[in-house]
């Protein structure tokens, strides 16, 4: 398509923050809304590299190593949840990314506003 925007301009136009980690939890990328969610663990050249047990709680953690280990097995299916908290509902949607049968990361979508 002519004059299409690229990739990374409609990223960080998106509704959604985005954050990308390979299949260690290390953070490999991150679009503008998800630099702005992370915000208050470092500037957005401190994410990218860090473990996802640096921005998260340890609760929190023991059910991402476990989404993780079922990736890892070979559970395709994409998880999604809606968390509500002082700052309103978040819609989380977790996406695997395989290369052949071996997990290459998983991509993650935050939408603000969740019905």
């Amino acid at each position: 398509m002519e004059g299409m925007p690229d990739r990374k301009y409609l990223q960080d136009r998106l509704g959604a923050a985005v954050v990308a980690t390979d299949a260690d939890g290390i953070i490999v990328y991150l679009n503008r809304a998800g630099e702005d969610l992370f915000a208050k663990y470092g500037p957005p050249e401190s994410l990218l590299g860090r473990n996802l047990a640096d921005c998260h709680k340890p609760e929190t953690m023991i059910r991402i190593k476990e989404m993780y280990d079922s990736f890892k097995n070979g559970d395709r299916r994409p998880r999604f949840y809606v968390r509500e908290n002082e700052k309103g509902k978040r819609t989380v949607v977790q996406v695997p990314v395989y290369d052949g049968d071996e997990l290459e990361g998983v991509m993650e979508f935050i939408l603000s506003g969740a019905p």
